[in-house]
């Protein structure tokens, strides 16, 4: 069930999830916030983090559970001794994903960001609407 809905999120348009997110958040606290900036980008990107995440769980040994519980150790404790260590590379993977994909995103954040809240893609198109490049080329070289 949860692949499916992964795999569904994969399919929306950022435009089409930046617009539900401000007609459903508008007027409320959320509003022009980075949290719903970051929700919403987590939404936006969520298929690929969560397939990679599932294989790099699945390669992962069954017996270290039953280890862990012999020990004595709590699920919590497993999570932190063993399984943070065996992913740590995909986990890292998925914060670089979510982090590259975020920075360089317009259409879900336009909606969204605000005069406190713009993110260096949004600054580049409000540059742009007052011609000002030399502007746009330093912040475009942030990006790459």
């Amino acid at each position: 069930m949860i692949e499916g809905i992964a795999l569904i999120t994969n399919t929306i348009p950022g435009m089409v999830l930046g617009l539900a997110f401000l007609f459903c958040f508008s007027g409320t606290s959320l509003q022009s916030t980075f949290l719903i900036l970051v929700l919403c980008n987590m939404i936006h990107y969520f298929s690929t983090p969560y397939l990679m995440m599932k294989e790099s769980l699945a390669k992962l040994n069954g017996s270290w559970e039953t280890t862990a519980m012999l020990m004595g150790d709590n699920w919590i404790k497993t999570i932190i001794r063993v399984v943070t260590p065996n992913a740590l590379s995909t986990i890292i993977s998925v914060f670089s994903y979510y982090f590259i994909n975020a920075m360089v995103t317009i259409s879900v954040v336009i909606f969204l960001a605000g005069a406190r809240t713009m993110v260096i893609t949004t600054k580049i198109k409000q540059l742009q609407y007052y011609n000002k490049y030399n502007e746009i080329f330093v912040l475009s070289l942030f990006l790459f």
